[in-house]
């Protein structure tokens, strides 16, 4: 029976470019229990031209707190959280690198397909556990800090961890190695060697549910280069900084003399963030290592690896058997559907039905002139904007821009450099534009609904990061 969706409560999450076998998974995951890590709200997901936005869809807020409570009483979520990612990576990518793909049959290349979906299905659950968790804490830190001030001053150290992300410790890694090397001829062949490593492990980090691609080995290299200058400088700058906000955090939670429970939400608050990099840069590695099995599957059946991720496992299957697949409404599906789930209730619509689900459930005032978000970074900045979707828009950032996101995920870094503040309307805990804003010292508000669709490039804002206030000037 279809839900009274007027009765529930809908909230955006999340919006990233993607295929759709991906939000398929997704919603399938959503759409009945899973054995280990099972959720008690819906999700609602537009789709046009493979530009998603992810809307939660709940009765009551304590949906969320599953797995803050059992964190709270037990102490073990995050740790079985980090063996069980761990656990279904390594399974996947030992399946898929063992498989003699060129010669395997095309039942065999269907097998592999299946089984790493299960496994990307297992993985999606746990990123939800954590969005789980980072609702409950941001819900409770609202309880125990009702005036704004006080919630803000909370909320923007709330990430500080000294486990650091991986795409610091990536700068960390290199930074070494252009120690080592600085003011020595050090022949090519040489440098290679030191930054290999690096590169092997890392190379992945900037994949993503679309087209991103894992960065090069001559990117690193060339980093490290760049690095020999001042490394001294850098490294005790960055080291400085960091203890910087490790002090700033302490100061925080001292003036606030938080209860001992309050303390555990905010260290839930702190483990959720490192663990969604955690999950993040994982996932990543199934993604890539996954990508000679598309290929495969693309030669195999003629159709554009590409089209293949837009496809279901089920369509795939079929593809690889020789039976006709509808590539024109797998086409129409990309243009414009919206995925509708509520356990065990699982619809998709496509075309004009999506279009009226969508102007009866998610259509919002877009006329506001100033917009209030979450402080992820402190800083107050005034500049010209530019909506950024994906790694397509990055060339269009100019120094100073003031960019304004879905979300940021590692392949942003790179442009990161050039702008001067960034509006997000992610605005959770783990977000990786909290983190990544915090790192590299970016006024950032997050949290900010449909500011993507209601700014246009161009226009001038007034960013204040220290009040979590977005204002059009012109």
């Amino acid at each position: 029976m279809e839900p009274d969706f007027s009765k529930l409560h809908i909230s955006y999450e999340a919006g990233r470019a993607s295929f759709f076998y991906h939000t398929n998974i997704v919603a399938r995951f959503m759409s009945k229990p899973h054995e280990r890590w099972p959720v008690s709200f819906g999700i609602i997901i537009p789709n046009k031209d493979n530009q998603c936005t992810f809307y939660v869809v709940y009765k009551n807020e304590t949906d969320f707190d599953k797995y803050l409570n059992e964190y709270l009483k037990s102490g073990n979520l995050f740790s079985e959280l980090y063996r069980y990612i761990g656990n279904e990576v390594r399974t996947d990518v030992n399946l898929i690198n063992s498989t003699d793909l060129k010669n395997a049959t095309n039942g065999e290349l269907s097998k592999v397909l299946a089984e790493h979906y299960t496994h990307f299905t297992n993985l999606i659950a746990t990123a939800w556990v954590l969005r789980a968790v980072d609702r409950s804490v941001v819900n409770r830190l609202k309880y125990f800090f009702p005036k704004n001030d006080d919630f803000n001053s909370i909320f923007s150290v709330i990430s500080i961890s000294e486990k650091k992300s991986f795409a610091a410790e990536k700068e960390d890694e290199l930074l070494r190695i252009a120690l080592l090397l600085k003011g020595k001829k050090v022949p090519r062949v040489t440098l290679e060697k030191a930054v290999r490593p690096v590169y092997e492990k890392y190379k992945h980090a900037t994949v993503g549910y679309f087209t991103e691609s894992a960065e090069t080995f001559d990117t690193y290299v060339q980093q490290t280069l760049s690095y020999t200058k001042d490394v001294e400088k850098k490294l005790r700058e960055k080291t400085a900084k960091e203890k910087e906000e490790l002090q700033r955090k302490q100061e925080v939670l001292f003036h606030h003399a938080l209860t001992s429970n309050q303390h555990l939400v905010l260290q839930a608050g702190a483990e959720s963030a490192w663990y969604k990099d955690f999950y993040k840069f994982n996932v990543n590695k199934i993604i890539f290592a996954a990508e000679p099995l598309f290929e495969q599957v693309a030669v195999r059946t003629g159709v554009n690896s590409d089209l293949i991720k837009d496809m279901t496992w089920e369509e795939t299957s079929d593809l690889l058997q020789g039976k006709k697949v509808d590539l024109d409404f797998i086409k129409e599906r990309i243009r414009h559907s919206i995925f509708v789930v509520y356990a065990p209730y699982i619809k998709l619509l496509v075309g004009k039905e999506a279009d009226a689900f969508e102007q009866t459930y998610l259509k919002f005032d877009l006329s506001a002139s100033i917009f209030k978000g979450r402080v992820a970074c402190r800083g107050k900045v005034s500049g010209p904007v530019k909506i950024v979707l994906g790694p397509k828009d990055f060339p269009k950032v100019n120094h100073g821009d003031i960019i304004v996101v879905s979300n940021t995920s590692p392949d942003f870094v790179p442009v990161l450099g050039r702008v001067s503040g960034i509006i997000a309307e992610e605005g959770g805990v783990t977000a990786h534009v909290s983190v990544i804003s915090r790192e590299l010292g970016i006024p950032a508000v997050i949290g900010v609904r449909c500011v993507t669709t209601v700014l246009n490039d161009g226009m001038v804002v007034e960013l204040n990061a220290d009040k979590g206030i977005v204002k059009i000037i012109k």
